[in-house]
């Protein structure tokens, strides 16, 4: 079933990961709101059967209680293998206690070490 699929939900859920680096530039670090994707635009596709190396997150626009980000997701050489147009994404608020912080993992990074980049 996998292989008739133009991109795993996999990949796509990967990429929208990609918006905590908005939340914490931009918005600030509040444990109390996550952001949950609630509509995907257009998708286009590329370099079919390619394997991904990159994907490239766009901030479109950003508001208190909403992001709309594009993604690129790209293979090794830098081919496209998709394009998210539109991807929008709501704030919804965390109903927890005190006890239960949420807890974000700490990203670093790292020097591309493609040759001729």
């Amino acid at each position: 079933m996998i292989d008739c699929m133009h991109i795993h939900p996999g990949l796509l859920d990967s990429a929208f990961q990609l918006i905590i680096h908005f939340l914490k530039q931009n918005m600030g670090n509040n444990p109390n709101i996550v952001f949950v994707p609630i509509k995907i635009g257009r998708i286009v596709f590329g370099t079919k059967g390619a394997s991904p190396h990159l994907v490239r997150a766009t901030l479109l626009k950003e508001t208190s209680h909403s992001l709309n980000v594009a993604f690129t997701i790209l293979d090794n050489e830098e081919n496209t293998i998709a394009v998210v147009k539109e991807a929008r994404f709501r704030a919804i608020p965390l109903n927890k206690t005190r006890q239960e912080n949420l807890e974000l993992l700490d990203y670093h990074a790292s020097q591309n070490r493609t040759p001729g980049h």
